[in-house]
């Protein structure tokens, strides 16, 4: 599974990929907000997503460069997310806004920020509801390293959570004793590498930029950032083309997750899987077909995708039958189960 199939299992209610070549749209691949580029950011630089060819946008603070979207689909009263992920570049003493004012502009809003300060800096993420509810999380970043970054406001449980790479940081901030707090109105201005324009300009790289009206999960969270690091499986046997005259074995090792996974195995009779004779096999619908060699014997694969704990370990799927045509490509994509 894509990184941006494992994002739209969860519905955004928009999701910016940020891999627009030139122009001066910044257009989502699901929901009806609609941003534009201001004073011509760097477009179609490498994106952030391991093993993905779409790419992100760069955006100097120093020229007041960002995403401005004028008005974002409506919420739900359960909850709100805000998901990007980013790589800094030059960070002086200064907040730097991923993302701001997703609410009425000048009066509600969420603001997911970075505040860099040496050695006490930290990761800001909050809401405005008349009163500034921030929540400060003490994370330093490195110029040049790319983050995953995702704030969650559970309106239900009145909680808000910071995850960086995955992992939830620091503790789950109690908002019960903010009673004056309600839910955040979305219909309106927001910014990308901006709290608005000219202020808090974010200076680095952003890229895979979603909004959610609902708290997403720390399982989900997890499975995002895996879905976005994963290195591909890599190929043992057989070699790239492969005769199904017979019932071969195909094997390959399980890259580094931080999630259990699931594997999709596609065949075809031409190279470029767009012609042909094209066949997928997902393990998660193909069970007695695939194993994995857990270090002692080769094991079924649990329905709920490979332990964690196995991966680089061989994986195997067993033609259970000869195929027509003597000579098939073959690939293998590893994914989160949803």
């Amino acid at each position: 599974m894509t990184y941006a199939s494992t994002v739209a299992a969860d519905s955004p209610i928009a999701h910016f990929r940020l891999g627009e070549p030139s122009g001066t749209t910044c257009s989502p691949v699901s929901g009806t907000a609609v941003g534009t580029y201001q004073n011509t950011p760097t477009l179609g630089v490498t994106g952030l997503i391991a093993g993905d060819a779409d790419t992100s946008v760069t955006f100097a603070s120093a020229s007041d460069e960002y995403v401005s979207i004028a008005t974002m689909p409506a919420g739900s009263t359960s909850g709100a997310t805000i998901e990007a992920w980013v790589k800094p570049g030059t960070l002086t003493t200064d907040d730097f806004s991923v993302v701001g004012k997703w609410g009425a502009q000048g009066v509600e809003h969420h603001l997911l920020r970075y505040y860099e300060a040496g050695a006490s800096s930290f990761w800001r993420w909050g809401a405005y509801d008349g009163t500034a509810r921030d929540v400060n999380i003490t994370h330093q970043l490195t110029s040049g390293t790319t983050y995953h970054v995702v704030g969650v406001h559970d309106y239900s449980a009145e909680t808000f959570k910071l995850y960086i790479n995955g992992s939830q940081q620091g503790t789950t901030q109690d908002l019960s004793a903010w009673s004056a707090m309600s839910a955040i109105a979305y219909e309106a201005v927001s910014s990308i590498a901006a709290f608005q324009s000219g202020t808090q300009l974010w200076n680095g790289t952003i890229d895979e930029v979603a909004f959610y009206s609902t708290a997403l999960s720390s399982t989900r969270v997890a499975a995002h950032y895996a879905a976005g690091t994963a290195s591909g499986p890599t190929w043992t046997t057989p070699a790239d083309t492969v005769s199904m005259s017979t019932t071969p074995e195909l094997k390959f090792n399980s890259p580094a997750s931080a999630a259990k996974q699931h594997f999709y195995l596609q065949l075809d009779t031409a190279n470029t899987f767009d012609t042909g004779n094209l066949r997928t096999y997902n393990s998660s619908t193909t069970q007695t077909n695939w194993d994995y060699w857990d270090g002692a014997a080769w094991t079924a694969m649990p329905s709920d995708g490979l332990p964690i704990a196995k991966s680089g370990n061989e994986i195997r799927y067993t033609v259970s039958s000869a195929l027509s045509s003597s000579t098939w490509y073959r690939r293998v994509r590893a994914g989160t189960l949803i």
